[in-house]
């Protein structure tokens, strides 16, 4: 079996999605008030050569996610992220196992949303909702290929900053049930 699973995030397009000076205001407006609708699987791809057999257990695994694009819809109030993730399992150089998905989450924005901050929110928050759904594909592929592998890792991001350096609070909405109240 192999014991070492890396994680990686693949290098951005050299055209930024959105601008990284975020307005912490705007940006927990959309946070507090978006609703994801849609989490969809828009293409997948799994490949395994006997040498995965064979060797399992020098081989070397590496997960790598990115986003493919981000589009806000202004007049739909409504934000689109696609998402790529990817299990690539080599044997010195040659590659023996590669499995990788791309995967669409919406959201439904505020009406009066700021575009930038709308885009940030879903690269940071739609990478993460779309991810349990390439685990679970993942997981799908593994058994039925009888893949002896790790379980994928949960992924983790540092927290959001502010332009000079300092974290930034950034609010979230509570679940249904929480009361407003202290007690």
């Amino acid at each position: 079996m192999a014991k070492k699973l890396t994680n990686k995030v693949a290098k951005q397009k050299s055209e930024k999605l959105f601008d990284s000076k975020l307005d912490p205001a705007a940006y927990n407006h959309v946070a507090t008030r978006s609703a994801l609708i849609a989490v969809q699987l828009i293409s997948s791809e799994f490949d395994v050569t006997p040498d995965f057999f064979k060797n399992s257990e020098k081989i070397k695994v590496d997960l790598c996610h990115n986003i493919v694009a981000i589009n806000a819809y202004g007049t739909d109030q409504m934000v689109v992220g696609i998402f790529r993730y990817e299990v690539v399992a080599k044997l010195g150089r040659k590659h023996a196992l590669s499995a990788r998905a791309e995967f669409l989450a919406a959201y439904d924005t505020p009406e009066d949303a700021a575009e930038n901050e709308t885009k940030a929110f879903c690269a940071r928050v739609g990478l993460f909702a779309a991810y349990p759904y390439f685990r679970a594909l993942f997981a799908h592929f593994a058994s039925a290929g009888n893949i002896d592998l790790p379980i994928l890792p949960v992924l983790s991001a540092d927290p959001l900053r502010k332009s000079d350096g300092k974290q930034s609070t950034v609010t979230t909405r509570p679940s249904k049930g929480d009361d407003d109240n202290d007690g």
